[in-house]
């Protein structure tokens, strides 16, 4: 006779998440603060500096409206200097001629004014493209056909095109001593990572961005995690640690699978959390891609899914509201549900059940696993907040005595409305000097026509004193 035997680990699972839980009380404590600055002191701040600096404000943003017409109407003088091919100081009097042609004029002649200048606005934008396009250093040696259409991957992702292929070749064949020099400051790494991540088309291909960050100096990181987070307000070491967990499981499977066909699907295939950093670097959004899914791993997502929303759905809450972390956390469970990733609902399962102490959902290397997980988040938040405590809205709720920040904000203001103004009277300055050196121009262009003119009509010099002499006649007769 067979017996079962019972073991109740419960005591042993209590035990492994002690540490965890105190790594938790730090994350919340951290969180909490985090949230507190996000929705009291940003919105106090806000609104004290709208009420105490407004006239200040308002004053600069004339001036800044100001400044955009003078530089629209310096991009108008260049554009048709170099269309007619006329000096400056001929073009500016014709722009000139144009605006009072359109103060004064009836509404068909204001309408083919407005017509020209659209117009002029184009040829301006392409002339833009062509003096900044984004272009290799050196190049390549390819050139690319401008009609060649972007062709697409088995699973609807874009291939690289010719050119872009071999620049994105010529990069990932750097060795580890040129990526260094090519990272020596903010302004070339961030130049760097902006081209790779436009030319990464897979999840083995991020390795490079990798390579390119374990490169930079710490200096180099620390600038470019501020940059990342004052755009996307989210921290850039949390989102690297993804990136790497995610080429990290590339490489597994690249290692598991065999064959060619495994190969091309595998180098065509971008993962999720690879595509929200390229969207989130970039600021570019990119439609997600469509996986096949067989059944057995639909319904497995579908029944990860109905556990994660008996426990996150805002209608569960005793309370009846979400706390920070449930909130960004539902949002995920959301767009992971959609494209049916079954990986990505498993690790949000996982992060829940720790979350919400759920300890009877965990093995106990689940729970030992964790506390490298959580310590993660914690130094990513600790970061995180380390660089808003700079920003003076940091506390503002508690704050008693604003005289010192406004002191300091009021100066800031007012060197950037004298620095406008400095910019407003370079400009009308210039234009003042071209338009007097083509009015001198235009007079001396109609001294010279008017004499013209003259001579024409009046009769040769010395014609009347030659008249009066008798040819047939001599000096001596």
């Amino acid at each position: 006779m067979s017996s079962v035997l019972i073991i109740d680990d419960a005591k042993v699972r209590k035990e492994a998440f002690r540490e965890v839980e105190k790594l938790l009380k730090k994350l919340e404590r951290l969180e909490g603060n985090l949230d507190a600055f996000h929705r009291e002191d940003q919105r106090i701040y806000s609104d004290w500096v709208n009420l105490t600096f407004h006239k200040k404000r308002m004053q600069v943003e004339t001036l800044q409206s100001k400044l955009r017409e003078l530089m629209r109407f310096h991009n108008w003088m260049v554009a048709i200097s170099e269309q007619d091919d006329i000096a400056r100081p001929e073009a500016i009097l014709k722009l000139r001629e144009e605006e009072r042609a359109y103060k004064k004029g009836d509404a068909k002649t204001c309408l083919e004014i407005e017509k020209t200048r659209r117009l002029r606005d184009e040829y301006i934008l392409r002339q833009i493209e062509q003096d900044f396009g984004d272009e290799p250093e050196g190049g390549c040696g390819i050139d690319e056909d401008p009609h060649e259409k972007t062709a697409q991957g088995k699973n609807g992702a874009p291939l690289r095109n010719r050119h872009d292929e071999a620049l994105f070749q010529k990069l990932n064949g750097y060795s580890d001593k040129k990526l260094r020099q090519r990272c020596g400051s903010f302004d070339e790494a961030l130049e760097l990572l902006s081209q790779v991540f436009e030319l990464v088309r897979s999840d083995l291909e991020f390795k490079l961005i990798l390579r390119i960050w374990e490169s930079c100096s710490n200096r180099v990181q620390e600038q470019l995690s501020k940059d990342f987070l004052r755009h996307n307000n989210t921290s850039l070491n949390s989102a690297i640690e993804e990136i790497r967990e995610v080429v990290s499981q590339a490489e597994n499977l690249h290692t598991d699978r065999s064959g060619e066909n495994s190969k091309d699907d595998l180098s065509e295939h971008c993962s999720d959390e690879a595509q929200d950093f390229q969207e989130n670097f970039m600021g570019d959004a990119k439609a997600a891609k469509p996986k096949r899914q067989t059944p057995e791993i639909i319904e497995l997502a579908k029944l990860t899914y109905r556990k994660l929303v008996r426990i996150l759905h805002p209608d569960v809450s005793e309370s009846g509201q979400q706390t920070v972390w449930q909130k960004k956390t539902w949002s995920e469970v959301q767009q992971a549900y959609r494209s049916l990733d079954l990986p990505k609902l498993q690790k949000l399962m996982f992060l829940v059940s720790i979350r919400e102490r759920r300890l009877n959902d965990l093995l106990v290397s689940e729970i030992l696993k964790s506390t490298d997980f959580i310590q993660t988040n914690i130094r990513a938040l600790e970061f995180e907040i380390k660089n808003l405590k700079s920003l003076p809205a940091w506390g503002f709720s508690r704050k008693k005595d604003t005289s010192v920040l406004e002191r300091k904000i009021g100066k800031e203001i007012d060197e950037e409305r004298r620095a406008v103004q400095d910019e407003i009277a370079s400009l009308e300055s210039q234009h003042e000097y071209l338009a007097l050196i083509g009015e001198m121009g235009a007079r001396s262009n109609r001294r010279r026509t008017n004499h013209r003119k003259r001579r024409t009509k009046q009769q040769p010099r010395h014609a009347k004193r030659k008249a009066s002499i008798d040819p047939q006649q001599s000096f001596f007769t």
